[in-house]
């Protein structure tokens, strides 16, 4: 419950940015199946600007994990498809029903969204300006991610790190 209010409140006081803050907790549910469509999966070629940020920071690196995109290509097309932005799915899922539904067992988790931006350096310096945003891409914890874009410049990326 405390999550979804803090999701509703970043849903109500960010418009083409959103984040919502990381979640811990390393049970899993169901699995389903991956969702494919009108996105472009974009995280082994935009891993390495990713790290580079990260390492800025100190920071290690992440890697491409394949559960994660699926995670946020779902997401991104039930966004396109559905007409909305924002991190509460169609359906009412959150990130961490969408995650856990993959299979994904995680420790950590978090979802920063964007849309409109032509490219990820542009998503990446925005985000860093937001502290939501910043405070995902700079987890320490996290180790894999999943990444799409989407028609009309929808990104999704979704943070991870398994078991715990």
């Amino acid at each position: 419950m405390i999550r979804s209010v803090a999701c509703m409140l970043c849903l109500m006081t960010c418009t083409m940015l959103s984040a919502c803050v990381t979640v811990q907790d390393p049970t899993t549910t169901s699995h389903s199946t991956p969702v494919t469509g009108a996105v472009q999966l974009t995280s082994a070629p935009h891993a390495q600007a990713l790290n580079a940020l990260r390492a800025q920071h100190g920071l290690g690196a992440v890697q491409p994990n394949a559960t994660l995109e699926r995670v946020a290509s779902g997401h991104a097309r039930d966004m396109m498809v559905n007409g909305f932005f924002g991190h509460v799915s169609s359906n009412g899922d959150t990130f961490v029903d969408r995650t856990r539904a993959q299979g994904y067992a995680y420790c950590h988790v978090a979802e920063n969204l964007a849309k409109g931006q032509s490219s990820f350096d542009n998503v990446l310096q925005q985000w860093m300006t937001s502290p939501a945003h910043r405070r995902n891409l700079l987890q320490g914890q996290v180790t894999e991610f999943g990444l799409v874009r989407g028609v009309g410049n929808l990104w999704v990326l979704v943070l991870g790190r398994p078991g715990c």
